[in-house]
């Protein structure tokens, strides 16, 4: 392209729609003209404070609002914060969705579960065989994560190439011997790369991540010294966490049994892909778990951030229909422990406990390593690629920001460094590099069927509620003269005292004495005395308890 041409062409817009200042969410939209892509359709967890909430997912609106632009989502790799929210974003529009095997094995899985009105059209990915889709030319690159059949993009536009890593480490010796490919980030370095977009996790982790041939060699040095059963937790998707369960459990004369939805389907599916091993000997049926001796048993399975419906809840909680603690139990939790959930784990670490279990974790036991690059492989791969631009992208803003200040130790120039948050449109040509506006990004929570009909305020009333209770005062009037028919009745929920207390003394009080005022409002509206009552009790509970129960009247016309 000529510099006339360049002058006149559109910038290449890069939009985070979610995955920036949080973890989880991840969904990146690449623009040039009318023409869009779209890089990873992750979910997020609620957090402690979403009463109700089953998942949350990004906002749509932006593209909701565009669907003729995007030419196809490409997924980096197959976790729940990167595919999660596939399936409801293919509600609404319906491009081609790209991925490597396993990522595309485990999205075609999810959608089971969702009757979509338009069956998606699935092209699978191979590293190093590029995709051309309008103006953009997309080259799928191996990386190493903790999960198999993980790539970056490199994407080719008119304005420059971009690299976005998706997440990542560099694993010198990976479980499967698909190695990460270091000669073609290098070849984007020589090349010329516009902008480089890179995985934040453990921005603040010095020095390199371990392989994870690492948690393999301490499972076979631990697996011998344990007498009793073997419970194991991990990532439902961490196929090569357990396809080095397995080799250590065939290695000890153990068989494993799966337990948990998404680890028997995430395995029944990575060993039809051929991505997992599991030798005939090896491979336990949950229904003959208690004819099988202690020491011939390992149970690998799901729970280890404490979730309230994962398999090892129900476990440490005896609520599990086929599988009861053991005295001698050794559980492991090979999982990091994220941040937010460590009251949750607490919790069922006590459980176990409590039964006579011993509980290995990432505090007191070399049995999991990170899949995300720390500061060492972060340096390297700004030091490959060298990038005009760089922008930190999966990560807190705590993280966002260490990976800059990182860059900028290096020699990364701080004025070609962007930080973005989610909704922030970065306009990109050869030369410039600026904000340019923000799009829609509340997010959106998934509560049962429900799609967004929760929001903030819905929550924050739900928080209410936890915090100081529900209490209901009903009163009737006359329809046609405001007179009191019906004394006042008072109802509670979560509220701290018992109705025969001081306190409901002094509540009924205080109504009674508006009684005379009531009856008079009531003649022009019922708006008023639902006003009159709600102000004057939540005055007095205020003052009395230093409290704020949601008070609710019911008026009632008779």
């Amino acid at each position: 392209m000529g510099e006339a041409q360049m002058a006149m062409s559109p910038p290449l817009r890069i939009i985070p729609l979610g995955g920036l200042g949080e973890i989880g969410l991840n969904m990146m939209v690449i623009e040039y003209g009318d023409a869009a892509i779209v890089i990873d359709v992750g979910l997020m967890f609620p957090e402690d404070h979403m009463f109700g909430i089953d998942i949350v997912i990004p906002d749509f609106t932006y593209l909701r609002e565009r669907p003729e632009r995007v030419q196809g989502i490409f997924l980096t790799h197959g976790h729940e914060d990167h595919i999660g929210a596939l399936s409801y974003l293919l509600r609404e529009l319906s491009p081609p969705v790209y991925g490597t095997p396993l990522t595309l094995g485990l999205v075609q899985e999810k959608l089971r579960e969702h009757r979509l009105d338009t069956p998606p059209v699935f092209i699978t990915l191979k590293p190093g065989v590029p995709v051309i889709l309008g103006p953009f030319e997309i080259d799928p690159i191996a990386v190493t994560h903790s999960i198999a059949d993980s790539v970056a993009f490199g994407i080719h536009t008119p304005v420059g190439r971009l690299v976005h890593t998706g997440d990542f480490k560099i694993d010198p010796t990976p479980v499967d011997g698909v190695s990460f490919n270091l000669q073609r980030f290098e070849e984007y370095g020589a090349m010329g790369t516009l902008a480089l977009l890179s995985d934040s996790t453990n921005a603040e982790r010095r020095g390199h991540t371990r392989s994870e041939l690492d948690v393999g060699k301490n499972l076979e040095a631990l697996f011998p010294k344990i007498d009793g059963r073997i419970i194991f937790t991990t990532f439902s998707s961490n196929i090569h966490r357990i396809q080095q369960v397995i080799t250590a459990a065939q290695h000890n004369g153990r068989k494993v049994f799966f337990s948990g939805k998404s680890i028997v389907n995430n395995v029944r599916i990575a060993a039809e892909l051929g991505y997992l091993s599991v030798p005939a000997e090896v491979d336990g049926s949950i229904e003959t778990l208690d004819k099988t001796p202690d020491h011939q048993v390992v149970i690998v399975t799901t729970g280890s951030q404490g979730e309230p419906m994962s398999s090892l809840f129900r476990i440490a909680t005896d609520n599990h229909k086929q599988i009861q603690v053991h005295e001698g139990d050794t559980v492991f939790l090979s999982a990091r422990m994220i941040p937010g959930n460590e009251e949750a784990i607490s919790r069922v670490i006590n459980c176990l406990f409590r039964k006579g279990a011993k509980v290995l974790h990432e505090g007191n036991s070399s049995i999991h390593v990170s899949g995300h690059a720390s500061q060492d492989e972060q340096k390297k791969m700004i030091e490959m690629v060298r990038p005009r631009y760089f922008i930190p992208i999966h990560g807190e803003p705590r993280q966002l920001v260490s990976h800059a200040d990182l860059a900028q130790s290096i020699g990364f120039p701080k004025e070609r460094i962007l930080l973005l948050e989610n909704g922030e449109i970065a306009e990109l040509t050869a030369e410039t590099f600026r904000k340019a506006g923000t799009v829609p990004v509340e997010r959106v929570y998934i509560d049962g069927n429900g799609v967004g009909d929760v929001g903030h305020v819905i929550l924050k009333e739900r928080q209410h509620l936890g915090s100081d209770g529900l209490i209901v005062v009903a009163i009737g009037f006359e329809r046609e003269t405001g007179t009191l028919r019906m004394q006042p009745e008072f109802r509670s929920r979560g509220f701290t005292f018992e109705e025969g207390s001081e306190i409901w003394s002094e509540i009924r009080e205080t109504v009674n004495r508006l009684l005379p005022e009531l009856e008079i409002i009531a003649k022009t509206g019922l708006e008023g005395v639902e006003a009159k009552v709600q102000q004057s009790l939540k005055k007095m509970i205020h003052k009395r308890m230093n409290r704020r129960p949601v008070i609710i009247p019911v008026i009632i016309q008779v």
